[in-house]
């Protein structure tokens, strides 16, 4: 094995790309200034914050947050996924409309709620950003759920075509967690038991719901991709 050959290919490689880099750090290299800018105006304002883990930061045990940081992998991972099966199928074949429809409503809702995840938009952002609009956490949780009846009601041919069973249970599980989510905390706060209780009830149902979500598209692109194999075959 030459490794300066090696070498040598990689860096060809790197250069044949340079188009595509640029794209890929001009909007970092946007960020890390902009960030940089921002830490010298605002006194409050730390760049650590916003760059280390939050673990790090908060000095929290290494666990801190860990079944949330795998439900975000797994949001990230199925938005990947649509946004993935959508452009590789639009380029083969796109007269499969229903399809994509579906494919690209599910990668920007699942995007978005991978978001909402992160950066805990609804529960804190919304309310404490967007004062303009009374009660926006209740406003922005109403939006969604609207948004995600019309992908049902858009995409029901679609998804009633397929096994739409394990996309049923999902929805049934994040139901299931929204609900103990809107319980009042002073019900079960003061007793230890129940507080213990609701949060492995709510937090688990939402773990549950999404990695069961994840399965799904990943069953359902699945399919797709053989459905396109065998219509490709010579007669």
């Amino acid at each position: 094995m030459n490794i300066w050959k090696i070498l040598k290919d990689a860096l060809k490689q790197i250069y044949s790309s340079r188009r595509l880099l640029i794209y890929i750090y001009t909007p970092i290299v946007i960020l890390l200034l902009g960030l940089t800018l921002l830490a010298s105006l605002v006194p409050d304002f730390k760049v650590r914050d916003i760059l280390k883990d939050v673990a790090a930061i908060g000095e929290l045990p290494f666990y801190s947050g860990a079944i949330s940081q795998l439900g975000l992998l797994m949001w990230s991972a199925a938005t990947s996924l649509c946004f993935f099966a959508f452009f590789a199928l639009r380029k083969i074949d796109s007269s499969r409309k229903e399809t994509l429809n579906f494919l690209l409503f599910a990668a920007c809702l699942s995007g978005y709620l991978m978001l909402d995840d992160t950066y805990m938009l609804h529960e804190v952002f919304f309310p404490n950003y967007l004062t303009i609009i009374p009660s926006a956490d209740k406003v922005v949780i109403l939006l969604l759920g609207i948004a995600m009846l019309l992908f049902l009601y858009f995409n029901r041919s679609e998804i009633l075509r397929n096994d739409y069973g394990i996309l049923f249970l999902a929805l049934m599980l994040f139901g299931f967690s929204v609900t103990l989510d809107v319980i009042p905390s002073y019900l079960y706060e003061e007793t230890y038991a129940l507080e213990k209780i609701e949060y492995i009830l709510e937090d688990g149902a939402k773990f549950a719901a999404i990695v069961t979500w994840y399965a799904f598209f990943v069953q359902y692109c699945y399919q797709q991709f053989l459905l396109l194999k065998i219509s490709q075959k010579p007669n």
